[in-house]
């Protein structure tokens, strides 16, 4: 039972890396389901402070990757035509373009809402502002689902 539990680990631990560049997963909590069900179910113990802090970070990090996208379309000048753009663009781009729609839908969509609000020579930079947001908050979610994934590893092995 033990190396089914172990093989589970394995694919959450790959699938939340994954995830936490493809938005449609949400890969912090993914991996993070990976280390409680070892730690839960095997001999492989956490410490507690370890997987309350991670905790924290998960969750934390899971709506700062939201947040910064609309952030960054704000901070560039975007009203709420541009913002909900963003998520347009991101819903379609992920379904309907996937890879490169992650990047081109929010591009897009943020570029079209800024149009559409009269912002003509800011649109540029608003559309800049929601990939950068992205970015931003993929960086976070690689540097957390690594982290978790590290630490299974040096506790396995």
């Amino acid at each position: 039972m033990e190396i089914l539990i172990l093989i589970t680990v394995a694919i959450l631990l790959i699938v939340g890396v994954i995830g936490s560049v493809i938005p449609v997963l949400p890969g912090p909590p993914i991996s993070y389901s990976a280390i409680l069900l070892l730690h839960f179910f095997t001999p492989y113990q956490f410490d507690t402070g370890l997987l309350i802090t991670l905790s924290i970070f998960v969750v934390v990090i899971t709506f700062l990757d939201y947040w910064f996208q609309f952030y960054g379309v704000k901070k560039n000048g975007g009203g709420q035509k541009a913002t909900n753009g963003t998520l347009i663009g991101l819903l379609v781009g992920i379904f309907f373009f996937p890879p490169i729609g992650i990047l081109l839908g929010p591009f897009t969509g943020a570029y079209v809402g800024a149009k559409m609000e009269g912002n003509d020579e800011n649109a540029i930079r608003i559309a800049f502002g929601s990939i950068l947001g992205f970015l931003g908050g993929t960086v976070l979610k690689l540097l957390v689902s690594g982290f978790i994934f590290y630490q299974s590893i040096v506790l396995i092995f």
